[in-house]
């Protein structure tokens, strides 16, 4: 399909030859993306978490950018992983306790595993130097700013959006921990 629509766009000359490739998988992530944000959000409608599934991807995305993290062999397998990521989430959000200790416990632990370890990079993704010092500088800005909303969240006692932050902060973080573990192995193979 994606390749159909890349060679259109090459017959009608809006496209060089040379750029196809690029379109190509430029369309398949978009796909992957909308579909991924679509299914969160039925996720979401369907366990009645509308706004948890919003605030889990608000967060969680940008973060997962740059900080990285383990990643699925094949886009069907990133997909399942998605889709449970997302129910484990929106389960933890509903059956922890919106408790201040908890929510800044667990935002700081997760803050910090993800100010350490990021950016995560995966061996279908080798960062050069620069590119890993720019998703560190990235992924620490974008921590940061989260964890001030968390912060004022909580002192304004909005302690359901500030769980809601702090697991997705706590799924990023061990996202980051397995994606380690699994360059540790790959590296002793």
């Amino acid at each position: 399909m994606f390749e159909r629509f890349a060679d259109k766009l090459l017959v009608n000359q809006q496209i060089d030859p040379e750029d196809r490739e690029l379109y190509i998988y430029g369309l398949r992530e978009g796909l992957f993306i909308v579909l991924n944000i679509l299914i969160t959000l039925i996720i979401g409608l369907l366990m009645g978490m509308i706004w948890q599934s919003i605030v889990f991807m608000t967060v969680y995305s940008p973060l997962r950018m740059y900080a990285g993290g383990v990643h699925a062999k094949t886009h069907i397998r990133c997909f399942f992983y998605s889709i449970l990521l997302t129910v484990i989430t929106l389960l933890t959000i509903k059956f922890v306790p919106d408790n201040t200790i908890i929510i800044l416990t667990s935002a700081l632990i997760s803050g910090v595993i993800i100010f350490f370890l990021s950016p995560v990079e995966d061996k279908n993704k080798p960062l050069d130097r620069l590119e890993r010092a720019n998703y560190k500088k990235r992924s620490r800005i974008i921590l940061g700013i989260i964890m001030i909303i968390m912060g004022l969240l909580v002192a304004l006692s909005i302690n359901t959006i500030a769980l809601c932050i702090s697991v997705s902060l706590a799924a990023l973080s061990i996202m980051l921990v397995l994606g380690v573990l699994k360059n540790g192995v790959a590296k002793r193979q």
